[in-house]
Order: structure tokens, then C-alpha cells, then sequence
């Protein structure tokens, strides 16, 4: 039992880890360090393209978990989406 609950909490911090690295990679340029919709990129873009505030928890529209983990595993392009997502 102990060495599951090891591996439970190991498997958790390195997604977490790859997590992070993603968001640098993928999503800090205009959304932020924090996720303040505030990063370098955001001030360039027109109003109606800024970059959604993810700290408040309000989304542009509605999607499951699923479609959650394609956003940041594949990026925005292979989803529809900006290619700098």
C-alpha cells in the first residue's frame, strides 16, 4: 500500500511538472506567468483578442475536461484554435 500511495503522488507531481512546463511553453506568452491574461504578447492584440483571465475561473465558452487536456496537449491549432495557443 505504501508503495502505491508513492507512485499515486509521484505520477501526480510529475503531470504537474509537465503541466507547468506546458502552460511556459504554450500559453504564458499571452495569458501570463500567473494566467492574469496580462502576458507580453497580450498588450499587442486588439481588444476583442485579449487573453482570458484563467485565475478568476470564467472561460470564453464551455468544454468538458476532455477537451481541456487536447487544448494543452496539442496545442490551439490542432484544435481550431489561435496557433499561439
Amino acid at each position: 500500500l505504501n508503495t502505491l500511495a508513492f507512485l499515486e503522488v509521484n505520477a501526480h507531481a510529475d503531470n504537474t511538472a509537465r503541466a507547468k512546463e506546458l502552460f511556459a511553453q504554450r500559453c504564458a506568452s499571452c495569458h501570463g506567468g500567473e494566467g492574469k491574461g496580462d502576458g507580453p504578447v497580450a498588450a499587442a492584440l486588439p481588444p476583442d483578442q485579449k487573453p482570458r483571465n484563467l485565475s478568476e475561473g470564467v472561460y470564453k465558452f464551455a468544454t468538458d475536461d476532455s477537451k481541456m487536456k487536447l487544448l494543452i496537449k496539442q496545442g490551439g491549432m490542432a484544435n481550431g484554435l489561435s496557433p499561439m495557443m
